[in-house]
């Protein structure tokens, strides 16, 4: 019997780590990041933390460049150990968009020691 996994409750964390490179090659800044993505589904029957998570790792680049239509594209590569009813050790390209929360209030330059006075 296949069916879709139901739940009425799901607990998702998803952590990213990103670089920004403070060199451009041709104008393009190739900017490395890295993404892990847990969940877990739960239900009235079933105990959330007794059903079995779902992982998914991505690696990839965004590649930026201010004087483009598109400021920026980004080339990914995930790894899913295990889909519901797709299979296992699933590999897919391009199935991560990142946020680039930028920091308004902050100035974003390449590292250096800050005077304290």
């Amino acid at each position: 019997f296949n069916t879709a996994l139901y739940g009425t409750s799901k607990v998702l964390l998803s952590l990213q780590t990103q670089t920004y490179a403070p060199h451009a090659l041709w104008g393009f800044r190739m900017n490395p990041f890295f993404n892990y993505t847990a969940a877990i589904l739960g239900s009235q029957n079933h105990a959330m933390f007794k059903n079995k998570p779902y992982h998914k790792f991505t690696i990839g680049l965004v590649i930026s460049n201010d004087y483009l239509v598109f400021s920026s594209f980004q080339l990914s590569l995930s790894y899913y150990p295990t889909i519901p009813l797709q299979g296992d050790n699933v590999t897919k390209t391009n199935t991560f968009e990142t946020t680039d929360y930028g920091l308004q209030t902050f100035e974003l330059a390449k590292p250096r020691v800050v005077e304290y006075k």
